[in-house]
């Protein structure tokens, strides 16, 4: 072998021993890796392990917890309803709750009727003074069989609305409003109107909208601050709230055949003559303005409160409404319509006095006299429980929703584990 050879030769061999230290401290490199990756991905798993213990430990806690809590809540409700009953039944009726105060009053009345805040009272002399109009509802091309009276209670300062069927006099039911949600409503409409100019001056839109002091005048005031007795824009018979005589036409019309006020104006018709090419004469209503203060009213009734035998005053009110000229001009009736009305007052004993008020006092008012005492302590009992009731349930709500938060720490832990990782 020549010398290059040989030196070849040494120069492999070194090179080959190089490479195989090399590959063998690789090995030993990555054996050390592998072992360390191994104890760090068994350190993970087996916290991983633990921390899915304490989480099953922590849901089945919570589970426990929420039931415990929903049986507390079920024992306070039965707690509850049974105190109510040991009221009711004490009591002797439905009187739970805020209904005491009411069969209280109802005890002071002898006539069995609603407070008479909820009673309407228009008199005629109101409806002589401007203050009341009534109208057919318009329906389709023509006016229809449902009518309307709208009127102002200068005593109680607020309007009342009643509906009825003007063939068979049936009243549908009533409405009462305040001023302000009457002006506000009324505002509603004829904001955008150019057409009511007049009328859009006379309200404060507020908030929240009511009729301008001026239009709308209390006791002792009349306009520009002047007495009310002083003066004939504050003066009134019944000596309380009035409208001043623009805001009473705007909304109710003029007397003696002027135009048709806010309310029922759309109603209203005007005969007009034509004369046809051939040479005849023909005469059509035209209405008289818009209708959308009608179209209000009718809205405002379209789901009255419906007269009952504790509404005798408010429907010995109405009966007397529908007994004057004026209102039964306006809906289109005769007087055989209003004895229907009063004949079906009496089929439904409206008239009579007798109300829900009397059976109440019979059936309930008498055994709570010689029970009050027992009444009022199972009424505070009762208030105790629906309180405890209402506590318990808020507990049982916040326990439901630890459950869930556990139960979905628990699955996510699964999840991880199963696959073998924490990401």
């Amino acid at each position: 072998m020549s010398f290059m050879s040989f030196d070849y030769a040494m120069r492999a061999a070194d090179a080959a021993l190089q490479f195989q230290q090399n590959q063998g401290q690789n090995i030993k490199d990555t054996n050390a890796r592998a072992r360390e990756v191994g104890t760090g991905n068994a350190k993970r798993k087996d916290e991983l392990v633990r921390n899915k213990i304490e989480a099953e430990y922590q849901s089945k806690s919570a589970e426990i917890k929420k039931d415990k809590a929903a049986r507390l809540a079920q024992i306070a409700e039965e707690r509850k309803k049974g105190a109510q009953l040991a009221q009711w039944l004490v009591g002797g009726g439905a009187m739970l709750g805020g209904m005491i105060d009411g069969i209280m009053d109802l005890a002071k009345k002898k006539d069995g009727q609603a407070p008479d805040a909820e009673q309407m009272g228009i008199s005629n002399e109101a409806i002589d003074q401007g203050y009341a109009t009534s109208f057919r509802i318009s329906g389709g091309t023509g006016n229809s069989e449902q009518g309307a009276i709208v009127a102002f209670d200068p005593n109680k300062g607020n309007f009342n609305l009643v509906g009825m069927n003007t063939t068979d006099g049936t009243v549908r039911g009533f409405v009462q409003m305040s001023a302000s949600d009457m002006a506000a409503s009324i505002l509603d409409k004829v904001k955008d109107d150019p057409t009511k100019t007049a009328l859009l001056g006379m309200i404060d839109q507020g908030p929240p909208a009511m009729f301008k002091r001026e239009h709308f005048i209390e006791p002792g005031v009349g306009e520009s601050g002047a007495s009310a007795a002083n003066s004939p824009v504050g003066r009134s018979a019944s000596g309380g709230i009035t409208l001043s005589p623009a805001l009473r036409q705007e909304l109710f019309g003029g007397p003696n055949g002027a135009p048709a006020g806010f309310f029922a104006e759309g109603s209203r018709v005007t005969s007009e003559r034509h004369t046809t090419e051939t040479g005849s004469v023909i005469e059509a209503g035209a209405a008289a303005g818009s209708d959308k203060g009608e179209n209000m009213i009718a809205g405002l009734l379209n789901n009255p409160a419906r007269l009952s035998t504790t509404y005798g005053p408010t429907a010995k009110n109405i009966l007397g409404m529908l007994n004057n000229e004026k209102i039964q001009n306006g809906l289109q009736i005769t007087k055989d319509t209003v004895a229907k009305t009063e004949q079906n007052f009496n089929d439904n004993k409206l008239l009579d006095g007798v109300g829900i008020g009397d059976v109440l006092h019979k059936a309930i008012l008498k055994p709570l006299g010689t029970a009050l005492p027992q009444f009022m302590e199972m009424a505070k009992v009762a208030k105790q429980y629906e309180e405890e009731h209402a506590q318990k349930l808020a507990e049982y709500e916040q326990a439901k929703k630890q459950a869930a938060a556990a139960r979905e720490k628990l699955q996510k832990l699964e999840t991880l584990l199963a696959a073998g990782s924490n990401s």
